[in-house]
């Protein structure tokens, strides 16, 4: 009986011992702070850029109808179309037409044709500027999603090793108490 707790004992010493590596929770959750961070700056920069964009295009929209006047003893700044004073006067003698009429009145259609377009190509840029904006909304509430999951598996994962630890520690426990308590009964 000595012989078998001899060789019981030397099989269960020649076991060797897994080494449980440690999860540094610490390391997960600051590479993942930091990708965030990353993450957010990136976007950041984007709203910044396509936001100077858009006020550069609000800018360009506006300055064909800005309208400075400088004379004398006056300044003046218009905007728009100037309001047109509808005064009645006398009859005047048969009025001539006046032969840069034709080429003035192309002249604003070309303007207004060309506003028309401008207008045009900012509601384009103030519907990609939503567009643009609902995106970063939308890839940010995933990524929020995607960290709350990789927390949750990394908890499950610790509770896991945990208990396999506590196994391992009332199973070696046990084993011991069997082996030296049994020493003791037979006296060796």
């Amino acid at each position: 009986m000595n012989n078998e707790h001899h060789i019981l004992r030397s099989a269960l010493d020649s076991i060797p011992t897994l080494a449980v590596r440690p999860v540094d929770l610490a390391v997960i959750y600051r590479t993942g702070h930091e990708q965030q961070m990353r993450s957010a700056k990136r976007w950041k920069r984007a709203a910044i850029g396509i936001a100077a964009l858009a006020a550069g295009v609000f800018v360009v929209a506006l300055i064909p109808k800005l309208e400075v006047r400088l004379s004398g003893d006056e300044f003046a700044v218009r905007w728009g179309q100037p309001t047109i004073a509808v005064v009645e006067i006398a009859p005047a003698p048969i009025p001539q037409v006046d032969p840069r009429l034709p080429n003035l009145i192309e002249d604003q259609q070309l303007q207004i044709a060309a506003l028309r377009t401008l207008n045009l190509k900012y509601a384009e840029m103030q519907e990609l500027l939503l567009a643009l904006t609902t995106d970063v909304v939308d890839r940010d509430k995933l990524q929020l999603a995607r960290l709350m999951e990789l927390t949750r598996e990394l908890r499950a994962f610790q509770l896991i090793t945990a208990k396999q630890f506590d196994q391992t520690e009332k199973t070696s426990t046990t084993l011991y108490n069997a082996m030296f308590t049994t020493k003791l009964k037979t006296g060796d």
